[in-house]
């Protein structure tokens, strides 16, 4: 997962780690436009394991879709999620959840503030 708030650079990165031939990234729409009920009601429920259910089925139907790069010996699929997609509501769960589910995770940073 590529993980950041809006206008850091997770695009740029992912479309670099989607050029490999055995990785598939997509970017944060695929995760906003899977999801069984709106994203906003699913946080408010604070619901984790329903969260993380959506992470999963994103990471499926992605594994699914052939980009131009990528082979048959896909060996990795992933996606961008921004802080106000989830990630700041579930923070500490989620990353320890993430961990113990062996994510990868490249958390960007912006270090300037946008005006």
């Amino acid at each position: 997962l590529v993980i950041s708030q809006q206008r850091s650079g997770t695009r740029f990165i992912a479309s670099l780690i989607d050029k490999h031939s055995h990785i598939r990234c997509g970017h944060e729409e695929l995760f906003l436009r899977i999801h069984k009920q709106p994203l906003e009601r699913l946080i408010e429920k604070g619901d984790l394991n329903e969260y993380m259910d959506q992470i999963h089925l994103s990471l499926e139907l992605l594994s699914h879709l052939k980009g131009e790069n990528v082979d048959d010996n896909l060996s990795h699929v992933g996606f961008e999620v921004m802080y106000s997609q989830g990630v700041t509501a579930f923070h500490i769960d989620l990353m320890d959840r993430l961990k113990k589910e062996n994510f990868k995770i490249i958390h960007l940073i912006r270090k300037n503030k946008l005006l």
